[in-house]
């Protein structure tokens, strides 16, 4: 229970660094300070509640006055008996029946959901790195996979999924520099953070509140160094061009990772 009570403190204090940011941070353009804030709040949500804080003092009340110390000898199991323990009671022959109460249930459970949300962000890794074999181009420290599917213009570490169908070159370099983006500023590593974060905090909801910021703040890092190539109205059209309804695997970075308005709203503020 100890463990579940430190979980429960580290999630007050996610919740009221995640208060500040949404209140005064969110809507502002400084992406890379809203990036840091995020990460440093996260990682100080776990050390706080960590934190004992303890105060000795050798001094004594004065107003207090302390009882004389005596030594008792006991020398033998008779005595000890006759002293600490009641006339009925037979000491030697005590049993201690344990008993299965709702906290150990509550922590079964609570490892139960850990190890599932782990295992299916090893599953979705594992996954992504099966895709990663259809290499087949080199740009710099990015590698290029071309397929379609579940993974397509998107990206994850230093590789880029890219679905060439019905695209031209114009909108395949505009997709592949977006992408660019997330891997120079290693946005993958955020990800696999709070996907430890999920599994340990499974049941908080304020971690699945800093794994949707974090991800707009990286579109809108991405979405603006992009904008800047090939301009805001033609970036804009282009996201709604690709817009799609299906929702994106959870460890990768979409192109077109909803809300595509907040990303446009953003992209002429």
């Amino acid at each position: 229970m100890d463990w579940l009570l430190y979980l429960l403190k580290v999630t007050t204090c996610m919740t009221l660094f995640y208060a500040v940011y949404h209140f005064l941070m969110q809507k502002l353009t400084f992406f890379s300070t809203n990036r840091l804030y995020l990460l440093s709040t996260l990682l100080l949500s776990f050390i706080i509640p960590a934190l004992s804080f303890q105060v000795k003092s050798d001094q004594v009340n004065p107003g207090i006055v302390q009882a004389p110390k005596h030594e008792v000898v006991v020398t033998g199991l008779r005595s000890i008996s006759e002293i600490t323990t009641p006339a009925s009671v037979s000491v030697g022959q005590i049993t201690v029946t344990p008993q299965f109460e709702w906290q150990d249930l509550l922590n079964i459970a609570y490892w139960i959901g850990a190890t599932v949300i782990l295992l299916l962000s090893a599953f979705q890794f594992a996954t992504l790195m099966w895709h990663t074999r259809r290499v087949v181009t080199k740009l710099g420290s990015l590698k290029i996979v071309h397929t379609s599917g579940r993974y397509t213009n998107c990206s994850f570490l230093n590789y880029v999924f890219v679905d060439q169908q019905g695209l031209d070159q114009e909108t395949i370099d505009a997709v592949i520099h977006h992408e660019s983006i997330h891997a120079i500023k290693y946005h993958s590593a955020d990800k696999l953070l709070l996907a430890i974060c999920k599994a340990l905090l499974w049941f908080s909801p304020p971690v699945y509140f800093y794994a949707r910021a974090l991800e707009q703040v990286h579109e809108y890092e991405a979405d603006r160094a992009t904008s800047r190539q090939i301009g805001d109205t033609a970036y804009a059209n282009l996201l709604l061009s690709l817009a799609v309804s299906t929702a994106p695997a959870p460890l990768v970075h979409s192109f077109v990772q909803n809300p595509i308005k907040a990303r446009i709203t953003m992209l002429f503020t």
